[in-house]
């Protein structure tokens, strides 16, 4: 190829790199929104992953939960104001609200709450906002909102039947039949 062939094709790819990103920028195309998933989409997109998720046995694992929730907060936080706004916090509020059932920890009851509130405050007209009043109303009653291992025991501490206690003789003792395994970061006995 000669110098002056060289050239013209280092002319022509300029010149069309020159006409595309024109057309770009003129509107025509534009890269962030053909590649970017809208608030309604991405939404979409959260749910149908949570609802799988509850399916799963990964619902013993509190990182799970929190990765969920952090989903529907950055599609919130993205547009506070968007179509989706409201129903990102309602199902913030309901994950949090489901994490407790499992975990039993308070914070995520509180959080729970905290969203809700933060909806009714923020979209008072939507729709979410009077499931998130109901949500709130539900709440209030501790047997709604249980941690899973006292909702399946179903009684209240009144109710259960007192266990008998044997006592302890004094001495050392043998055990027999102690099976255990173990690996480089893990021991089990």
């Amino acid at each position: 190829m000669g110098k002056g062939m060289r050239k013209g094709y280092f002319i022509y790819i300029v010149c069309w790199s020159l006409l595309l990103w024109l057309f770009i920028l003129a509107g025509g195309i534009s890269p962030a929104s053909s590649w970017a998933l809208s608030s309604q989409d991405a939404y979409v997109r959260a749910k149908r992953d949570y609802t799988d998720f509850k399916s799963s046995p990964h619902t013993k694992y509190r990182q799970f939960w929190l990765e969920h929730i952090d989903k529907f907060k950055k599609i919130y936080s993205d547009e506070p104001e968007g179509p989706a706004a409201p129903e990102c916090l309602y199902m913030m509020a309901g994950i949090y609200q489901e994490l407790y059932r499992y975990s039993g920890r308070q914070g995520d009851l509180s959080a729970s709450t905290d969203m809700y509130e933060r909806l009714c405050k923020r979209f008072p007209k939507s729709p979410w906002a009077k499931e998130a009043r109901a949500s709130l109303a539900k709440i209030g009653k501790p047997e709604d909102n249980a941690p899973a291992g006292e909702a399946a025991a179903g009684a209240k501490a009144e109710e259960r039947p007192k266990l008998k206690r044997t006592p302890v003789s004094k001495g050392l003792h043998e055990v027999k039949d102690i099976r255990a395994w173990s690996t480089s970061d893990y021991t089990r006995v």
